[in-house]
């Protein structure tokens, strides 16, 4: 258990505390700083100190207007001082001999041809392929996978969870699979993975079964919310390795005043704070703290447009947001020193899913000492949750966090490739070295890694949603966060 360091009480100055127009739930944010009627009176010929019109002095002098001519005279003078300061700024940014325009052009043009050598050792960086590390006698030759490059399809940008673990698996890839084949870790980000996904199903030849698609949450969510812009069907998908993790929410104690659990039930029920969140879209991974928000009856608004979970946490570091999360991957590196150093505040877990039923997040919470979602939602309401909601909450759990990413491959890939690729991840969950680092790069000392008949059967509950359950989430991102409604 970590040990709380106590931050200072605190109330943000530019924030309507439980009286913004929209009540409670979804408030309007007001923005710090927003003018005044005699803010803005300087736009339309009052004083901005005095709100009286230009040229009325303080204390009741008068000063006579000038005359036309000296007016335009003056304002001519003040734009000849105003050409005069760009054109020293000017030279100031060309260089200390005054700028030499020919130099500036051969430094940006040096400059240009660094950043493209700079792109291009990223690029290769990226699309590094992973040779086997075996002896020629020990690869099977006869094997599907033997003498081929195969693609790990990744629809998100280098440097993130799915992407890290992508390329942590990679050599286990060329080393288990039957036939060792090279593998590939390919990134193609966009629209929250859906440009990606799109390419994947559409361009790659899926009977060649060359190219394996690594999806993620914040990907799958869009399928099931039938995001018309994703052509990529995970019905006509088979998974062959799923992979866990966790779900945490913290606060900021300086922006919320919340120092510790107690302190957060507390504001949960008085409604005084109000809680900013931030996520990228409505039906992305963030519905589950969403619908937790809501159910918990937090005063709360959120706003969507960030690119996954790094960009939203400097906003919350920054205090644009006061209440965040972040899955089990992140959490050592980018949370734990928020943590620390009193900056962060845990609250809840998402919990797992086990047998339909929503459970204790074991890892999380012996380690961060909070309590799981449905346990908060008791301290708060004095009774357990129920009702369409909380179904919803747990079919999001599960689709986001329990079964959190999968290796698929299209139905019509052949067997004998899905053959080896199950027997290839068998042979990883039993080797040693693999089962030590897993530890670090898949949580494996809190979670499962999903193969053989355990990932089928996941894969399955994944993408089969209650139709009902399916039409209540759409309601809500719908009239609660004014999300297109895909059923019109």
């Amino acid at each position: 258990m970590r040990e709380q360091k106590p931050g200072p009480q605190f109330t943000h100055p530019g924030r309507s505390h439980g009286h913004a127009a929209r009540g409670r739930k979804g408030a309007v944010s007001q923005v710090v700083g927003a003018a005044t009627p005699n803010d803005s009176a300087p736009l339309h010929g009052r004083s901005s100190r005095t709100g009286s019109p230009l040229g009325a002095p303080v204390g009741g002098l008068r000063r006579a207007h000038p005359p036309a001519r000296g007016r335009l005279v003056l304002l001519a003078g003040l734009l000849a001082l105003v050409f005069a300061t760009a054109a020293c700024a000017a030279d100031d940014d060309g260089g200390d001999d005054g700028g030499d325009a020919e130099a500036e052009q051969l430094d940006d043009a040096d400059a240009d041809a660094d950043d493209a050598d700079e792109d291009d050792s990223a690029e290769d960086d990226e699309d590094e392929v992973v040779e086997p590390d075996a002896d020629e006698g020990e690869v099977d030759e006869g094997a599907f996978y033997h003498d081929t490059v195969l693609e790990m399809f990744i629809a998100t940008d280098t440097g993130g969870g799915t992407d890290t673990q992508g390329r942590f698996l990679a050599p286990y890839f060329a080393e288990h699979i039957p036939g060792n084949p090279s593998v590939q870790p390919v990134n193609v980000p966009g629209a929250g993975g859906i440009v990606g996904s799109n390419e994947w199903w559409m361009d790659r030849d899926h009977e060649e079964a060359d190219s394996i698609y690594f999806s993620f949450a914040s990907g799958l969510f869009p399928w099931v919310f039938q995001e018309e812009a994703l052509e990529l069907d995970y019905a006509q998908m088979e998974g062959l390795m799923g992979i866990q993790t966790g779900g945490l929410a913290y606060v900021n104690p300086d922006e919320t005043g919340i120092e510790n659990v107690e302190d957060f039930i507390e504001e949960a029920q008085s409604g005084e704070v109000e809680f900013i969140a931030g996520e990228q879209t409505p039906d992305s991974l963030g519905i589950v703290f969403m619908l937790a928000y809501d159910m918990l009856d937090l005063n709360h608004d959120v706003i969507m447009g960030y690119e996954g979970r790094g960009p939203a946490r400097p906003a919350f570091e920054q205090g644009e947001l006061n209440i965040n999360w972040d899955t089990t991957a992140s959490l050592p590196e980018q949370v734990d020193p928020l943590i620390e150093d009193g900056s962060a505040v845990p609250v809840f877990t998402a919990g797992q899913v086990e047998d339909g039923e929503l459970v204790e997040d074991v890892a999380l919470a012996e380690e961060y000492d909070v309590p799981t979602f449905d346990e908060m939602y008791e301290e708060i309401h004095g009774e357990a949750p129920g009702g369409p909601e909380f179904e919803a909450y747990i079919e999001a759990v599960n689709a986001g966090f329990t079964v959190s990413k999968v290796m698929w491959l299209h139905e019509d890939a052949p067997q004998e490739a899905k053959d080896e690729l199950h027997e290839g991840f068998e042979r990883i969950v039993e080797d040693e070295e693999f089962q030590e680092e897993a530890e670090e790069f898949l949580d494996t000392h809190a979670y499962d890694i999903l193969i053989g008949d355990e990932v089928e059967a996941a894969a399955s509950n994944l993408i089969d949603w209650d139709p009902e359950v399916q039409d209540f989430v759409l309601d809500f991102i719908v009239e609660e966060h004014d999300h297109p409604d895909p059923r019109e």
